[in-house]
């Protein structure tokens, strides 16, 4: 039987749904992030399953033949390119990327992605063009240490959708996610127009703006959602509009005042010189000092970046200082304060990687009771029979992307 709690976006009282627009107003709620899976969006197509399923073993099996094309856990596929004159042709031909390709295309018409490409103005006036990158993984782990699993943008701006489209036969643990309600900065404001088109950075902010007519703590405002996926499930998105991350197949480790003490304490200490190993460590302190923050027991504008984090605490050679930020930690209350959720990394261009903080405690649903409960239930059907090791992830990644005419 299958199991509804918790499946998103598909929930006629789900208040994203509750606006209808044109393309000259924002992006349909329906469209910044969904969930489902292959049956119910092809209702009248029984054999999608066998023809998906046929699709994942074909394209391994291509893959392999051309190892110069993967990278590490990945296979990387010839893109698909979507132009005004194309967008409703059929695809045609029976070689493994031709099938690959129709099935994407098919996909983003079914949910909703093509229409809106179809009406927007950029891609009317060819002035644009859509350019789907695809990539599959055949055997990717679950991530075994969570604390790792930061939120993130696939790629960069200029990744306008992300879809997901998974080849598990047993329900699994789905994409964690919550809404990106953040104001934009002038540096990301300058890189999103240099990106893409004006007209969609437009309707990008308004959508962003539209959040606050969210109740909070409701859709993922304000607090991590998750989800189950049945088998062969998808999870779709707007990238611009959305934090997401891995799901966390162990529980997350809790922050105490001993661990934020001993780190701090490494960092402050005299002569210490900033090493690339200590990365994981630092942003972990960064995290710890945002929670700290949130109680007022520090001022917020010392917490502005980690960049700027750093330099505090490299001025902090004054030992006043210093008391003040392990009595700041000694005042706080560390019950289930949860390591990661409150930073989000995204990229400025294919080689920068930037972080930001993405806003206070965003509690994540997996913490309650009934999602702990689920999760475990879900975890017995993904572990292999006999042994606690998990079914690893078969899946295609698509990133529809943007690129001028």
């Amino acid at each position: 039987m299958k199991s509804n709690k918790r499946k998103f976006a598909n929930n006629e009282n789900d208040p994203r749904k509750k606006q209808k627009t044109d393309n000259n107003d924002i992006i349909d709620r329906e469209l910044w992030i969904k969930s489902g899976d292959l049956n119910d969006m092809y209702k009248n197509e029984k054999d999608v399953v066998r023809r998906w399923r046929d699709l994942a073993n074909d394209i391994v099996t291509l893959c392999q033949k051309r190892p110069e094309k993967n990278r590490e856990d990945l296979y990387i596929m010839d893109p698909l390119e979507i132009t005004l004159s194309s967008i409703n042709s059929e695809i045609e031909g029976g070689e493994t990327i031709n099938k690959t390709h129709k099935f994407i295309k098919d996909f983003m018409s079914k949910n909703g992605q093509l229409e809106y490409i179809a009406n927007s103005e950029w891609f009317k006036n060819e002035k644009w063009k859509i350019v789907v990158d695809i990539n599959f993984y055949p055997n990717r782990d679950f991530q075994k240490d969570s604390n790792k699993l930061a939120a993130h943008k696939d790629r960069y701006c200029k990744n306008l959708f992300v879809n997901l489209i998974f080849d598990n036969t047993t329900r699994i643990l789905g994409t964690e996610w919550t809404l990106d309600d953040l104001e934009r900065d002038h540096e990301w404001n300058a890189i999103l127009n240099d990106v893409l088109p004006e007209e969609l950075v437009s309707q990008l902010e308004k959508a962003r703006e539209s959040m606050k007519t969210i109740q909070d703590n409701k859709h993922g405002k304000g607090y991590w959602e998750s989800s189950i996926l049945e088998p062969f499930g998808y999870v779709s998105f707007i990238n611009e509009l959305i934090w997401h991350s891995t799901p966390a197949a162990l529980p997350r480790e809790s922050f105490n005042k001993d661990m934020v003490t001993n780190l701090l304490n490494y960092f402050i200490a005299p002569n210490y010189k900033y090493d690339k190993k200590d990365r994981q460590s630092f942003i972990k302190l960064y995290e710890a000092f945002l929670i700290i923050s949130e109680f007022g027991h520090i001022d917020h504008k010392d917490l502005k970046t980690i960049n700027s984090f750093y330099d505090f605490l490299q001025s902090g050679s004054d030992k006043s200082i210093n008391k003040k930020l392990l009595d700041a930690i000694d005042k706080t209350d560390w019950t289930e304060q949860k390591i990661t959720g409150r930073l989000g990394q995204y990229r400025t261009n294919e080689q920068t990687t930037k972080s930001c903080v993405i806003g206070k405690n965003r509690r994540r649903k997996n913490s309650t009771l009934e999602a702990r409960n689920e999760n475990q239930n879900v975890l017995k059907e993904m572990k292999k029979p006999g042994t606690n090791e998990l079914h690893k992830r078969s899946f295609i990644r698509t990133w529809v992307t943007l690129k001028k005419v």
